[in-house]
C-alpha cells in the first residue's frame, strides 16, 4: 500500500505521521547536500546591490574618466570636485571643476566659458548576472539657452564625437533633484557598459554657473535564490489594496490628454504632449492662451480624499500655470469639477486660484483667489510640493507643507476623475514637470 492509502486508514493520526514523515525526508536531502555546495550557493549575491555608490567627497576615484573632447578650447576644462556647490559642506563635482591652465576659474569666477564638451564616465560595469540596472544620482543645474546637460549609457569609449543619446535638459533649476536611467537593456549580456555625464556650451557668450552632480549610484537586480521547496498549507491571502492611485512615473505614461480646448482651438494635437522621461511625467503646451487637461482616467475615491503631487515649472512664462483638475464625473471633464491653478509671474513668484469649472470655460465661482503666495512657501523656479484635501464640502490646500487656502463648497460631491492642468497666456511654449501624484483616502 502507498503512505497515502496507511494515512487515509489511520485517520488524522495518519496525516500527521505522513507530514512528519516528509518533513524529515526533506531534512535528510538537506543533509545530503554538501556543505561546500550550500555556501557557495549562500554566498551568490542576492536581490538589489549596488555596483557604484560615488559621492565624491574623496575627490573623484577609481574607475572615473573625466575630458574635454572640445577642439575649441584645446580640452582644458573638466569635471572636477569643487567648493562651490550651494550644497556646503557636501562636495560634488563640478562640469567645469577641473582644469590645468590656471585660468579664470581658478580665480572663484562661477560661470562656464563657451565650447565646452566635457565628460564624466564611469566604468566598465559588469551586468551579466543582474536583470535589471538602473542609474540614479542628484544633480543641480543652471545653463543658458543652447548649453546642455545629459546622461547616457556608452558601449565603446574610443569615439566620444558622437552624442550622449540619453537624457539632456538645459536650463535654470534652482534646487538638487533627482536623475534615472535604465539600464535594462543591458542586463544579462556580456556588454562592456560605461555610465556618462556630458555638460556642452556653445559659443554664443551665454553662461550660467554649469551642472553639479553627486550621490551617483548603479545597482543591478541579481533576482533570489530558493534552494528547497517551501509548501505552504494554507494559500497566501491576496493583500488589501486601499481604494486609491499612485504614479511615480517610472514606466510607460497612462495619462493622456482629454480635454484641450482654447481661446483660439487650433487644429490638430501638435501643440501639447505628455509623456514620461527620467522619472517625470512631462506636460508641454506650445500655443498661445490654450489649456490642457491630463488625467488617468481612474475613479477617485469617496471623500475624505487627498491629493498630493510634487511639481517643478521647468519651462514657464509670464500668466502661464499648471494645477489640478477633480470633482468631476466625467472622465473628459465636460461636466463640473474644481480647478487649482498656480499663474507665474516673475522672479519665482506665482499667484493662485481655486474656482468651479464647467466644461471647457471655467466659467462657475471663484472660491478663492487670485492671490499672491510669499516666495517662502511657493517659488515657481523650484519644485513644489502640493497637497489638496477634500474633507466633505470642505477644501484645504497645502504648498509645502503650509495651509494656503481653506474654503467650503456644497456644489459638487468630490468624488470622480482627477487629473493635470497646464496653461499658457501671451507667451509659449510652457513644460511641467511631475515627479509623483498620489490620491489617498484619509
Amino acid at each position: 500500500m502507498s503512505p497515502q492509502t496507511v494515512a487515509r486508514r489511520l485517520g488524522p493520526l495518519g496525516q500527521v505521521l505522513l507530514a512528519l514523515g516528509v518533513t524529515m525526508l526533506g531534512l535528510t536531502l538537506l543533509m545530503v547536500i554538501p556543505s561546500t555546495a550550500r555556501s557557495m550557493q549562500q554566498g551568490l549575491p542576492e536581490g538589489w546591490q549596488d555596483l557604484l555608490r560615488e559621492t565624491f567627497d574623496a575627490g573623484i576615484g577609481a574607475g572615473w574618466i573625466v575630458t574635454d573632447t572640445s577642439t575649441t578650447d584645446g580640452g582644458v576644462y573638466h569635471w572636477g570636485t569643487t567648493t562651490f556647490t550651494y550644497t556646503s559642506p557636501i562636495t560634488a563635482v563640478w562640469s567645469v571643476g577641473g582644469g590645468s591652465d590656471g585660468d579664470d576659474l581658478d580665480a572663484g569666477v562661477d560661470t562656464y566659458p563657451d565650447n565646452v564638451d566635457s565628460w564624466l564616465i564611469y566604468g566598465p560595469l559588469d551586468l551579466s548576472e543582474v536583470f535589471d540596472a538602473d542609474l540614479t544620482f542628484d544633480f543641480w543645474l543652471d545653463t543658458a539657452p543652447g548649453d546642455w546637460f545629459g546622461w547616457c549609457v556608452l558601449t565603446d569609449i574610443d569615439d566620444l564625437t558622437t552624442a550622449c543619446d540619453g537624457v539632456q535638459i538645459s536650463g535654470h533649476i534652482g534646487t538638487w533633484i533627482s536623475g534615472t536611467l535604465s539600464l535594462d537593456a543591458y542586463a544579462r549580456t556580456s556588454t562592456p557598459v560605461y555610465v556618462a555625464f556630458r555638460f556642452t556650451s556653445d559659443d554664443d557668450g551665454e553662461a550660467g554657473t554649469g551642472v553639479f552632480v553627486d550621490n551617483v549610484v548603479v545597482r543591478g537586480d541579481y533576482g533570489h535564490h530558493v534552494y528547497m521547496p517551501l509548501v505552504r498549507r494554507e494559500p497566501t491571502p491576496t493583500p488589501t489594496i486601499p481604494p486609491g492611485y499612485w504614479d511615480d512615473f517610472s514606466g510607460a505614461t497612462a495619462w493622456e490628454v482629454v480635454e484641450h480646448t482654447g481661446y483660439d482651438g487650433p487644429p490638430g494635437t501638435d501643440w501639447f504632449d505628455v509623456y514620461n522621461e527620467s522619472g517625470y511625467m512631462k506636460v508641454w503646451v506650445n500655443d498661445r492662451w490654450e489649456h490642457i487637461i491630463a488625467s488617468p482616467q481612474v475613479v477617485s475615491v469617496d471623500p475624505p480624499f487627498e491629493i498630493e503631487a510634487k511639481v517643478y515649472f521647468y519651462q514657464r512664462s509670464w500668466s502661464s500655470g499648471y494645477g489640478f483638475a477633480f470633482g468631476s464625473a466625467d472622465p473628459n471633464f465636460q461636466g463640473g469639477y474644481y480647478r487649482l491653478i498656480a499663474a507665474y509671474i516673475t522672479g519665482g513668484a506665482m499667484k493662485c486660484q481655486l474656482a468651479r469649472c464647467y466644461g471647457s470655460e471655467c466659467n462657475g465661482p471663484t472660491l478663492w483667489g487670485w492671490n499672491d503666495i510669499p516666495l517662502s512657501i511657493l517659488n515657481g523656479q523650484q519644485w513644489n510640493t502640493w497637497r489638496i484635501v477634500r474633507d466633505g464640502d470642505r477644501i484645504q490646500v497645502y504648498i509645502n507643507d503650509h495651509l494656503v487656502i481653506d474654503v467650503e463648497d456644497d456644489e459638487l460631491s468630490g468624488k470622480g476623475y482627477f487629473g493635470f492642468f497646464a496653461s499658457t497666456w501671451e507667451f509659449k511654449p510652457i513644460e511641467v514637470w511631475v515627479d509623483y501624484y498620489n490620491v489617498e483616502p484619509r
